[in-house]
Parts: structure tokens; sequence; C-alpha cells
């Protein structure tokens, strides 16, 4: 006897779920927005996806057929092998709601070192920046990879926005949320929100539009290389430079603004996404709070101690230090502005004195004798006249001859002994 089926879900449970989830969340990113509206934050979202080494195109036909009857039809055929679609790298994409800071954000390929061959590494070895190829992976991301990449994208970013806060939007997988990552994020003032477990579909913008557009470009590249292969092969380095343009088109040269807009990370909802108006109307009228543990627990799904106050101290310390700062500057303001109209009102008092305004008074009245006024320690000389030319000039005075030296002490002494050797004589 075959045991009893367990009971199918109820879609409007499910769908309470959701919402409540959701509620939650867009609380706790309203608040995050409500800290750090004013220093224009940096949001980015960061996730993982497994890409396939060689993609099998939808469209087409199936040839079962000798290979000299398939080369005699002259048609275009894609050998493939069941290595090359079971093999998978893993990706680790970052994207931003800042369109001038994603070209430089870092890119990260993980492949497998156990499997890699020497022409594996020499291709992944010639990707240039910013796409960073972690050597030690095992095609997986753990505490330690997850540490590196967010020092890495820290540094990134301080060197075009040295202050600005910087929010890390991630699903709850376990490799996110070990304490050795929290302590990192802690370390690096990096704030983390992150997004339900079930709710990555909804609520994650590289999953909602962006990887599916990335796989879409990807598998177009690795035919176009296939059909400029004489065989309709894809060797490695082909398929890593197909990896590597499909990152700069997709993720490099791509624009995300409106794709977190779409989601719901923003102070309206003119472009939200259908889905999500399903579940919750206004996402950014969700009243802004801190989580209170029990809420951590249903949104994350693991009960661990101290949960809020894992994600919430770094943001309180950094809005706390923000409120000072901006009080501070506030505070330096007005005493400059104070300073100002003390220098002002000096000046208008020392332009309504009354002995100012008589000297303009008296200047105004002698016309054009301001010349006078500019030198009055010099004396106009008269104008000569034409009868006292042929008078005779005055003859210069000779200068006075200086007063003798008074005689020294030693010339005296000299004198008198003289006098003395001559009387006795």
């Amino acid at each position: 006897m075959q045991p009893p089926r367990p009971p199918k879900p109820d879609p409007s449970n499910a769908n309470e779920i959701v919402v409540c989830q959701a509620g939650l969340f867009f609380s706790w990113f309203q608040w995050l927005h409500k800290e750090f509206a004013d220093d224009n934050y940096i949001l980015l979202n960061m996730d993982e996806t497994s890409v396939q080494h060689e993609y099998v195109q939808k469209k087409g036909m199936v040839v079962q057929d000798a290979p000299q009857r398939r080369a005699a039809g002259d048609g275009f055929f894609m050998p493939m092998k069941i290595a090359g679609t079971r093999s998978h790298t893993t990706m680790v994409a970052f994207i931003c709601n800042n369109d001038f800071m994603q070209p430089h954000l870092p890119q990260f390929v993980l492949p497998n070192k156990n499997i890699m061959t020497m022409q594996d590494w020499a291709a992944y070895g010639a990707l240039p920046f910013p796409v960073h190829v972690m050597k030690e992976s095992n095609g997986w991301v753990d505490a330690d990879i997850m540490m590196r990449m967010l020092t890495i994208v820290r540094r990134s970013i301080r060197q075009f926005f040295p202050s600005t806060p910087i929010i890390l939007l991630l699903d709850s997988a376990s490799q996110h949320l070990s304490n050795a990552v929290l302590a990192k994020a802690r370390m690096l003032n990096v704030i983390l929100l992150l997004v339900p477990g079930q709710l990555t579909w909804l609520l994650q913008p590289l999953d909602v539009e962006v990887f599916r557009t990335f796989k879409e470009v990807l598998r177009t590249l690795q035919f176009h290389a296939r059909e400029e292969h004489e065989a309709g092969l894809l060797p490695v380095t082909q398929r890593v430079a197909a990896l590597q343009a499909a990152i700069e088109q997709v993720l490099i040269n791509g624009a995300f603004a409106q794709v977190f807009e779409k989601c719901g990370y923003t102070d309206h909802n003119r472009i939200l996404h259908k889905k999500i108006k399903q579940y919750i109307a206004a996402p950014h009228e969700a009243p802004p709070r801190i989580m209170t543990d029990a809420e951590m627990v249903n949104l994350i799904g693991r009960n661990r101690l101290k949960m809020s106050e894992k994600f919430f101290a770094t943001p309180k310390r950094l809005a706390e230090y923000r409120a000072n700062e901006r009080l501070a500057l506030e505070q330096e303001r007005r005493r400059v502005a104070e300073e100002e109209h003390i220098i002002m009102s000096e000046i208008d008092s020392m332009m309504t004195d009354p002995m100012l305004e008589s000297l303009a008074e008296s200047v105004a009245s002698h016309g054009g004798q301001d010349d006078m006024l500019d030198h009055p320690s010099e004396p106009v000389a008269p104008a000569a006249s034409s009868s006292s030319s042929s008078a005779p000039t005055p003859k210069a005075q000779p200068k006075p001859k200086p007063a003798p030296k008074a005689p020294s002490v030693s010339h005296i002494a000299g004198n008198t002994r003289a006098a003395k050797k001559a009387k006795l004589q």
C-alpha cells in the first residue's frame, strides 16, 4: 500500500507568505533609504549563476547521419559533447544603481581548479580587467572567496566614491551569512541587505532581468564562434572569448539604474514591475523600521542569535556618524554666516560715519581739485610769470662747514708731555 500523498500547498497561503516577506523586506530597505538618501548611496546587487561551457541552440533540427553524407549536404552541423554541456563555470556578477560606476565594477569567474588544464588557465588568464578569475576556487563561492570579493569590490568603489555608503543586496545563501563574512562586511563598512530566500525571482534585479539576457547573449556568441570554425567545434579559447564578450556587452557596458527602480528600490512606483504589484502595490510606502530578531528569522529562514544586531549595527553606526558630520558642517556654515554678517555690519556702519560723509561733501565741493586731496603733503609750485623771466637767478647759499671735532684724550696728553719737555730744555 502506497503512503498517502502530501497535501498540495494552498496558493492563498503562499501568497500571504510572499506578501508578508515582501512587506518586511521593503520596510528594511526603506529604513536604509531614509537614513542614507542624502548621501547618494551605492546600491549593489551580487549573485552567482552557473554558466555552461557549451550551450545547445534551441532552434534547428537534429540530423543523425554518416559524416560523409552530412558533409555532402553542405550544411552547418554543431558536434555536441555531453561533457561540454554538463561542465559549468560559476559566474559572480555585480551590478549597481550608479551608471558611472558600473563599468568599473569587478566581475568574477570561478572555474574549478581540479579539472582545469594548462590551456584553460591560459585562456582564463587572458581575461582583461575588470574580470577577475578566482584561481583557488573549486567552482563554488565559499566564505573565503566571498570575503575576497567584498574587499575587491569595495576597493574599486572607493577609488571613485571615497565616502559614499555602500549597500549590498544579496540572497540569504549560507556562504553569504557566515560569521566571518558578516565580520568582514562590518570591518569594510559594507551594509548588507538580504533578499528572502524564496523571493529572489521577484526582488533580485540580477534574477529578474540580467542573467536571462546574459545567457542568451552568451549562447548567440558561442553559436557564431562555431560558425567560424571549420568543423563546427568550440575550442577553449573561443569559448572563453565568448564569455568575455558576453560579460562586456551585458554587465560592463550595461546600465541598471532603471532595473533597480523596476524592482522597487526607489521612493516611487512609476515603473514598478507588474509581478511586484501583484503582491505589494506601493513598496515605497512601506513603513521604514528596523527588523526584530523574529522578523529576521522569518526573512532569512535561519534561527540565529542576535540576527537584528548583526545586520543593523553597521548601518546604525554609520547613520549616527553621518548625522554628526552633517551637524558639524551645519554649525560651521552658521559660524561663517555670522562672521560674514558681522563684517558687513561693520562696513555699513563705516559708510554711515558723519566724518566720512563731511569728507565726501568737501571733495564734491572742490570739483576738479581732487588731485590736491590725493597728495596733500606736496606743495603746489606757483606758475612762473613772463616778467620774472628776466630777473637774476639768486645764488645758491654755501653749505655750512662742519664743526671741528673735539680733541681726543690721547691728543691732549701728548701735547702736555711735549710742553713739559720744551720747558726743561
